[in-house]
């Protein structure tokens, strides 16, 4: 493979690696909310 190549698919994994981490935190994030919107839920019906 070529440097230049080489370089390319060095930067889309790069990028791929950051989008996955973006990922994990909304996820974090989504699941969070739902906990907060459980506690919230219940304490409404309470």
């Amino acid at each position: 493979m070529t440097d230049v190549a080489e370089s390319k698919v060095t930067g889309i994994i790069k990028t791929l690696n950051v989008l996955e981490d973006d990922l994990d935190s909304l996820t974090g994030k989504v699941g969070d909310m739902k906990k907060q919107l459980n506690v919230k839920t219940l304490t409404e019906i309470d």
